[in-house]
């Protein structure tokens, strides 16, 4: 009867024991799983902030080859009333450009041509755009910002017989005459998470067009 009865003692001891051990093994794998929960949801909260990252960048760039794709020769009057060539770049501005089709739905009374300008203020790139092609002493830029966390940027402005030039127009260049355009744009973005970003960029061909007499409307 002692004999039966220690031997129950024993056994309802490792069945305890068991107990113990299989709240301990199922503790370990809550703990584990909850490790590889959190980092899937580390994972994709990086690969959705990077998705959007792209995005951005990319819109960018689609927004920098419209205005370069629709170029023209054209060029304008500064606030100052001096003339100023159809594209400059390299100096005060990454670029400054003529470009065609600004669209009108409203009917304004304005031209469908538009003057646009990129600069890099700290880490953000700006797009400005002017409402008139002629300035006057109080034509103000209206800014946007088109992509932030930009390292670096810069341009190639690329001529027709393969010369590569940090700026434009080149030296001693009249503002006033008719300046060819550059063949080709190369833009050279540092922007993080993706690093080294080029985008070249093939100019179309256009006929020069005259620049605006001191006092002609814009």
């Amino acid at each position: 009867m002692r004999t039966e009865a220690r031997r129950q003692r024993w056994t309802v001891g490792f069945t305890l024991f068991e107990v113990l051990v299989a709240i301990a093994i199922f503790a370990i794998l809550g703990l584990a799983a909850n490790q590889l929960l959190a980092q899937v949801i580390r994972a994709e909260s990086s690969a959705r902030e990077r998705g959007e990252r792209l995005a951005q960048l990319q819109r960018a760039v689609a927004v920098i080859e419209r205005d370069s794709l629709q170029i023209i020769a054209r060029p304008v009057r500064d606030e100052l009333g001096g003339s100023r060539p159809a594209l400059v770049g390299g100096v005060d501005e990454l670029i400054e450009l003529t470009r065609l089709g600004w669209r009108n739905p409203l009917a304004q009374p304005r031209a469908e041509e538009q003057r646009v300008a990129y600069v890099l203020d700290g880490k953000q790139l700006i797009r400005a755009y002017w409402t008139v092609l002629d300035r006057a002493e109080d034509s103000k830029p209206i800014r946007q910002v088109l992509l932030d966390g930009v390292e670096r940027a810069s341009i190639d402005f690329i001529t027709a017989d393969g010369n590569v030039r940090s700026f434009w127009p080149a030296d001693g260049a009249d503002a006033s005459s008719a300046l060819p355009l550059p063949r080709a744009l190369r833009w050279h973005l540092t922007v993080a998470p993706f690093g080294d970003i080029e985008r070249l960029i093939e100019l179309p061909e256009l006929p020069s067009r005259a620049a605006p007499a001191p006092g002609g409307g814009g």
